[in-house]
Formats: structure tokens, C-alpha cells, sequence
């Protein structure tokens, strides 16, 4: 990827340099993917830059909360309580996690 490229995604706040100089800047390794998503969503879909780091953003937020709730749904499965409702605390407020019906 060229240099200019990986700058104007810094100055978007896709990703931030954890080290280096502003010259040669070091970035953590998960920047990589995240330019590489960024780059195929403007290629493929047309987006302008702003659009793509937006749209990567969110589909990294989803990501994390499918992971999240793959967690919540194996507690779920190796509890053996009842089938009422397990409440869980989160940051600004409570979720309920509803018991999955087995077919």
C-alpha cells in the first residue's frame, strides 16, 4: 500500500501510529487488515475514503459483537438452569440473555 495512502487513513482515524516518527511511522498489527477491509470497500463498492473507514469501522464492531454473543450463547448452552432469563450487567446497562428453545 502506498505511504500517502496509509496517511490519509490516519488523518480519517482509521488507525494510529503506536511508535516510530512521523516520517516513518509504526502501527500496531491489526492495522493491516483494517487498511487492507478499507481499500477493498473502496475498490469494490465505489466509496469514497471517508466511506470506507465508516463502513470498516462498523463491520469490525459487528465482528467483536457475533464473537460476544458466540460467548454468551456457549455459557447459555453449558448452564443447566431452568429456562428463565440470565441477566448480565454491561457497560451502561443490562442485557438479558433469553434461554435458546431446543428443537
Amino acid at each position: 500500500m502506498h505511504p500517502d495512502l496509509v496517511l490519509r487513513f490516519v488523518r480519517l482515524g482509521l488507525v494510529e501510529p503506536v511508535a516510530g516518527t512521523q516520517r516513518e511511522p509504526l502501527f500496531a498489527r491489526d492495522a493491516a487488515p483494517q487498511l487492507a477491509r478499507a481499500v477493498r470497500l473502496r475498490r469494490d463498492f465505489g466509496m469514497d475514503y471517508a466511506g470506507a473507514v465508516l463502513a470498516g469501522e462498523l463491520l469490525a464492531r459487528i465482528d467483536r459483537l457475533e464473537r460476544r454473543l458466540a460467548r454468551y450463547e456457549q455459557i447459555g448452552l453449558r448452564s443447566n438452569s431452568p429456562s428463565r432469563p440470565s441477566y448480565t450487567g454491561g457497560a451502561g446497562g443490562t442485557s438479558v440473555q433469553r434461554p435458546r428453545t431446543r428443537k
